[in-house]
């Protein structure tokens, strides 16, 4: 099985040594095989980014990405923090396991992913096409929470698209203020942004 990242940028270390220490062959490369599922693990910020116009007009992230690399990807942690990314992952059938979204168009490719995901310590939840990966970009209530998989599958059914570029702002600057903060300091910082919206 080959499986490529894209888009690693903070959490590209974590991601390779998770993955080595669950015995995974991790190359760092910047071509692929046609068969390898490519990973999109980013986030566009146009403060970071530059602006991209597709994107500003309506466009998924991983969609656009697509479009620059010419194939398809699988949108996965993108929405998880690299401190939590190393430090909350649990076994399996944990109680507080943090679960993960995956969008992409090819279900093969999902389950595949899904299983490595579980592999690092995490749940998943299909969060459908690449079309609906809108729904764990930033702003989401989803977005940076740590959720349990039972939260993750009622939350994203409850994402607000139009909401997203005001809640991407606030998030931005909840994150600044707890940068250097724990994981679950972090989780929680954004998790008060998005309190009665993931009741409802």
């Amino acid at each position: 099985m080959n499986i490529g990242m894209i888009g690693t940028g903070d959490i590209g270390e974590v991601i390779i040594r998770k993955l080595r220490d669950a015995g995974y062959p991790v190359k760092m490369a910047n071509e692929a095989k046609k068969e390898t599922i490519v990973i999109d693990v980013g986030n566009y910020y146009s403060w970071r980014d530059g602006r991209i116009d597709e994107i500003e007009s309506g466009l998924t992230d991983s969609a656009w990405v697509e479009k620059q690399i010419g194939r398809p990807v699988v949108k996965v942690l993108n929405s998880i923090g690299s401190k939590s990314l190393a430090g909350a992952g649990r076994l399996h059938g944990s109680r507080d396991r943090v679960a993960l979204p995956i969008s992409g168009d090819n279900p093969k490719a999902k389950e595949t992913v899904a299983q490595l995901i579980d592999r690092i310590g995490f749940d998943s939840v299909d969060a459908g096409t690449i079309a609906e990966s809108w729904r764990q970009q930033p702003g989401s209530p989803v977005y940076c929470v740590n959720p349990t998989k039972e939260e993750l599958q009622q939350w994203l059914k409850n994402v607000d698209r139009s909401s997203l570029i005001t809640n991407k702002e606030k998030g931005t600057k909840a994150y600044r203020a707890v940068e250097n903060a724990d994981y679950q300091t972090q989780a929680n910082a954004f998790r008060s942004l998005f309190n009665e919206k993931m009741k409802q």
